[in-house]
C-alpha cells in the first residue's frame, strides 16, 4: 500500500487545476445550460437581475464593495444572455477592450457603470 505524501497531494491538485484550465480554454464551462459564466462565477439566466462587482469604495458603489482582486480582461459577450438584468456595476476594475455588442440585449437595464476601468 502506497502512502501519499504532501508532495503527492500537491501534485494531484496541480493536475486537477491544469485539467480544469484545459476544459475552460476549450470553451467548457463550470455552469449548466441555465447559467452564464462570468469571471469564474455562474449567474442564473432566469434569476439574475443585479450584478455588483464594484472593487473600490466610492459613491458609484451604492450597493457596496466586493472584496477580492479586480476583474481583468474583456467583458464577456455572454453577459447579454442575462436578459433580466436591471443593474450592472463593474466600477473600478481592470477591464479592457470594447463593450460587447451583446450589452444591447439587456433592454431592462436601468443602471450601468463601467467607470474607472
Amino acid at each position: 500500500m502506497k502512502t501519499h505524501t504532501g508532495l503527492d497531494r500537491i501534485t494531484n491538485r496541480i493536475r486537477i487545476v491544469l485539467i480544469a484550465s484545459v476544459f475552460t480554454s476549450v470553451g467548457w464551462s463550470q455552469c449548466d445550460s441555465t447559467a452564464v459564466e462570468l469571471w469564474g462565477d455562474c449567474y442564473s439566466i432566469a434569476d439574475t437581475d443585479s450584478i455588483n462587482l464594484c472593487r473600490r469604495a466610492d459613491r458609484s458603489c451604492v450597493a457596496g464593495v466586493v472584496e477580492g482582486d479586480p476583474l481583468t480582461g474583456a467583458i464577456p459577450p455572454e453577459i447579454g444572455k442575462l436578459t433580466n438584468l436591471t443593474y450592472l456595476n463593474l466600477f473600478s476594475n481592470e477591464l479592457t477592450g470594447s463593450i460587447p455588442q451583446e450589452i444591447t440585449d439587456l433592454t431592462g437595464l436601468t443602471a450601468l457603470n463601467f467607470g474607472d476601468n
